[in-house]
């Protein structure tokens, strides 16, 4: 999982998508935990564990490059 911050619009592809919107972790967390948000098995799982490394991604541990898929790597991070 990346976690980044963005602003503006974004667009999907409606032939891929059929809903998007932003939400905040801490909500996308609890309502998929709860089950009151609709989402594959898979998603719940990760949830799960990621909710196991705390409440906020801005406080998870970050792997070092070598740990990260190529397409990951050197992507640099930008702190605010």
């Amino acid at each position: 999982m990346f976690f980044t911050q963005a602003s503006g619009t974004f667009r999907v592809n409606p032939e891929e998508v059929a809903q998007a919107y932003w939400i905040p972790w801490s909500k996308f967390s609890d309502d998929v935990l709860t089950g009151s948000l609709p989402i594959s098995p898979w998603c719940r799982l990760q949830v799960e564990q990621l909710r196991a490394l705390g409440s906020s991604p801005q406080d998870w541990p970050v792997a070092p490059d070598e740990a990260l898929p190529s397409a990951g790597r050197g992507t640099g991070v930008c702190q605010i």
